[in-house]
């Protein structure tokens, strides 16, 4: 008889495993960044302008200097994905006193829907009799990072402003990275850009006449919207094992437009093959075949190297050409379902 703890356990083990493995891969961003204009009274309007150009996003309140605010753009992060990498940040800024701009990172998930999360402002302050205190939308460890700028700058006489996001202080699973204009005065105007965001070894984010702004809100004290931009994916390559013409050795096949090049990906006690993306993969350019009326593709599940760990194997539609007669190597390229890239090599000889 089996014990009465056995199903749980071993579902538990299971459960776990699979966490372990998805937990390898980088959820990999979008190319959208939340928009949003915020009031610092309401005895004063906010006018927030957010467009696009052919090398940038725009984010001003100009020509028009009695409008006061703030103009957010920001971004929610997992925090596994993000933590101990360098933020680049390429922007420029043109303004008069009472206003500045701010680079922020935040613990927790800032929603542009949601007004008592704004302003995204840790300063508390006294001015001309009014006070403001510190805003009690704020997360978790609240700001975590930040670059203060006060001064004048563009992308052609200074360099990236830099953050290396360690999050120290940080409770919350998710933090967002916030991008901030802030025009304090009626008697000022600022006009400001982003050119490049850019997560090292994660993501860059760009702007040109392709990219868009859309509002769903405007003509309020606090307009949303969102900005689409051209998106990057810098997620390094996880390198897997593979195995070209499983269970051959040499591996040596003819290259001549004609049938399939069988080639396994090897599992292992690190790397789960059914997070693989069958439909993103690639021999040297080559795609796996496909075949039927439902474009199936020709790919299984087995062991076949005896190790005990499930490999994928495709089937790679060979075409002509595409290497040279002799010895050498190729190279499979694809994807796993969350869309980080992989990439492994094993040795091949050409026969014709």
């Amino acid at each position: 008889m089996k014990a009465s703890w056995a199903v749980p356990v071993i579902a538990s083990i299971l459960i776990l495993v699979s966490t372990l493995f998805i937990n390898q891969a980088f959820a990999v961003p979008d190319d959208e960044w939340q928009l949003r204009e915020q009031e610092i009274t309401t005895l004063q309007t906010v006018g927030c302008t957010f467009v696009t150009d052919s090398t940038r996003i725009l984010i001003q309140m100009f020509p028009d200097k009695t409008k006061v605010g703030f103009c957010h753009m920001f971004k929610v992060f997992d925090k596994a994905d993000i933590q101990n990498k360098i933020l680049n940040v390429t922007w420029n800024q043109d303004l008069d006193f009472f206003t500045f701009s701010r680079i922020s990172v935040f613990d927790g998930a800032y929603d542009r829907n949601n007004a008592t999360q704004f302003p995204l402002d840790p300063i508390a302050f006294t001015f001309s009799g009014f006070t403001r205190a510190l805003p009690e939308g704020l997360q978790g460890g609240g700001q975590l990072h930040t670059v203060f700028r006060t001064d004048r700058f563009n992308p052609t006489t200074d360099p990236p402003d830099s953050i290396n996001m360690t999050l120290a202080g940080s409770t919350l699973p998710q933090v967002t990275i916030a991008i901030t204009f802030r025009d304090g005065s009626t008697s000022t105007r600022f006009a400001g850009g982003i050119d490049e965001i850019k997560i090292i070894d994660f993501a860059k984010w760009d702007w040109d006449s392709s990219s868009s702004v859309t509002m769903a809100v405007t003509g309020t004290q606090n307009d949303i919207g969102v900005t689409n931009a051209n998106f990057t994916n810098l997620i390094p390559a996880v390198n897997v094992s593979i195995d070209i013409k499983p269970n051959s050795d040499p591996n040596c096949f003819n290259n001549d437009g004609n049938g399939v090049i069988p080639v396994a990906i090897l599992g292992s006690n690190s790397f789960d093959v059914t997070l693989v993306d069958s439909s993103t993969i690639q021999l040297e350019g080559m795609a796996v075949k496909v075949v039927g009326k439902a474009n199936k593709l020709l790919s299984s599940i087995e062991d076949v190297n005896g190790d005990g760990f499930n490999d994928l194997v495709v089937k790679i539609e060979d075409t002509d050409g595409v290497f040279i007669q002799g010895t050498g190597t190729a190279t499979l390229t694809g994807n796993l379902l969350d869309g980080t890239p992989i990439e492994g090599t094993d040795t091949i000889c050409i026969t014709q």
